[in-house]
């Protein structure tokens, strides 16, 4: 923006491609990370069905710790990896350019759909195993305390 603005004829600013891509890292890291947190709220909530007993009482902090990490270096991974694909040597009008180029729009869809898929099914998968388990487990739902109902349902 601010080369656009200083120059004498802002038709005449070029941007280089990479530097448009470090600048939309922040952005697709971002998006990355959202997507990234559906699965690693999967991974939570089987770890929570499988401790239905005693999730709540002994959480452990080395997990939670752990599956934010894992978030992080997933999502950066593939913000990285995404990055490097698009970088095209070369110079553009403006950055938005960059971002509507077809092979970064390909590589992003296909990621994203594909992680929303699996995180679909997981879930659909996750809520009908809970669901049989709680037939099976909680014929007399008094017996049980809050805690485990809650996990279950």
């Amino acid at each position: 923006l601010m080369k656009t603005l200083t120059e004498d004829n802002a038709c005449n600013s070029l941007y280089e491609a990479k530097s448009c891509a470090i600048a939309r890292f922040p952005v697709v890291l971002s998006i990355y990370a959202t997507l990234c947190g559906i699965l690693i709220l999967a991974v939570e909530r089987t770890i929570a069905t499988l401790k239905y007993k005693t999730y709540e009482v002994h959480g452990s902090r080395i997990v939670a710790i752990i599956l934010i990490g894992a978030q992080w270096l997933i999502s950066s991974f593939f913000a990285i990896l995404s990055v490097l694909i698009r970088s095209d040597p070369g110079y553009v009008h403006y950055c938005t350019v960059y971002v509507s180029h077809p092979r970064t729009a390909v590589f992003s869809l296909c990621v994203m759909s594909a992680l929303e898929a699996v995180a679909l099914v997981y879930f659909v998968l996750l809520l009908q195993s809970n669901q049989r388990r709680q037939v099976n487990e909680f014929v007399n739902n008094a017996m049980h305390t809050l805690t485990e109902r809650y996990q279950l349902q």
